[in-house]
C-alpha cells in the first residue's frame, strides 16, 4: 500500500483531498504553539501547500506553516 502511494505521488498524483478527510483536528478547537507564539482557534482546513488554516479567536484566518497542534477538549 505504501509502495502504491509512493508510486502514485511520484507520478504527480495529489492526495490533498484524501489526506484532509483523515485529519481528526479539522473543525475542532486547537492550540498551536509556533516558535514565537501560542494561538487558539478552530482548525478549519489544510491548504494545497500543507499549511493549517486556523480561524483565530479574533475571527482572522491564519495560515500556519509549522507548529505543534493540540486538540482542546470541550468543556
Amino acid at each position: 500500500r505504501v509502495d502504491d502511494r509512493y508510486r502514485r505521488l511520484a507520478e504527480g498524483e495529489r492526495f490533498h483531498g484524501e489526506w484532509s478527510r483523515r485529519l481528526a483536528t479539522l473543525g475542532q478547537r486547537v492550540r498551536v504553539q509556533t516558535g514565537t507564539e501560542t494561538l487558539l482557534g478552530v482548525a478549519e482546513a489544510v491548504d494545497e501547500g500543507g499549511a493549517l488554516l486556523l480561524r483565530g479567536e479574533d475571527g482572522r484566518l491564519r495560515r500556519i506553516l509549522a507548529g505543534d497542534v493540540t486538540q482542546l477538549r470541550s468543556v
